[in-house]
């Protein structure tokens, strides 16, 4: 028989409560993790627990041979924040389970809000490569009530996985408030250019702020990488085709 998911989180019993859960996953293109975790690193954030899985795919993320839990929680210093991270993916069949798990852990921590980190590769003209916002009314009036965020309504379409879990059991339930920042990214991945924007979404929303030259740098080298990539290709196609074309004399030779 099998047996069901499960998530539990787990953090120190003495752990301050915050206003705001902001919440990275593992997606495709790999923007939402790359914006997380640049906050991460580059704010003074403490590691304040983790979220345990059992009978689900998983894996063991290994930084300079430690090896470490999957899905994080981490508290930033010097703001009423908390960062969940995850380098798992959390299958759509399972997001039921493992939203369930994470509000009832937020219950308990006074948190008002949650946002949402998101990118997925849908369709998009080259002039809405931007960041958008899918919100609950409380977020939407807290953050986009007026043009200063300078972020758009995401303009259709369905929103499936934690994301979209998260954004429907924010639906008339007063806390928390519930928002998605939303932009398209381009596979295979990482998609810095997407996870900069996520980050400019959030640092609009909330007190932090971060350098984002590093990132930006290897934007830059990303580009530059993909760009002689497709130059070689292109050679190699060249002398393909001309080799195609070259009148070769016939074989005349026989035993």
């Amino acid at each position: 028989m099998a047996r069901e998911p499960s998530f539990e989180v787990r953090t120190a019993a003495d752990v301050d409560s915050s206003d705001v859960l902001l919440v990275g996953l593992a997606d495709v293109g790999a923007a939402s993790l790359t914006a997380i975790d640049y906050l991460i690193t580059h704010l003074e954030t403490t590691q304040i627990g983790s979220v345990a899985t059992r009978n689900l795919p998983s894996v063991t993320p290994v930084e300079e041979g430690t090896p470490r839990r999957p899905i994080r929680l981490y508290r930033v210093d010097d703001a009423p924040i908390m960062i969940l991270v995850s380098e798992v993916f959390i299958p759509v069949s399972v997001a039921e389970i493992f939203v369930d798990a994470l509000l009832d852990w937020s219950s308990g921590r006074d948190i008002d809000e949650i946002g949402v980190l998101h990118s997925t590769p849908y369709p998009h003209a080259e002039d809405e490569h931007d960041v958008f916002y899918a919100a609950t009314p409380s977020f939407r009036r807290d953050h986009f009530s007026d043009e200063a965020a300078g972020i758009e309504p995401l303009p259709g379409g369905v929103v499936d996985g934690t994301t979209g879990e998260l954004l429907g059991r924010g639906i008339g339930t007063p806390r928390p408030s519930v928002g998605a920042f939303v932009t398209p990214t381009h596979l295979p991945g990482p998609d810095i250019d997407a996870a900069l924007r996520l980050l400019e979404g959030v640092e609009s929303c909330y007190p932090i702020e971060v350098d984002e030259r590093e990132l930006r740098q290897r934007s830059e080298e990303m580009k530059r990488y993909f760009e002689e990539l497709a130059s070689r290709l292109a050679t190699l196609k060249q002398e393909e085709q001309s080799i195609e074309r070259r009148d070769f004399p016939e074989d005349r030779m026989y035993m």
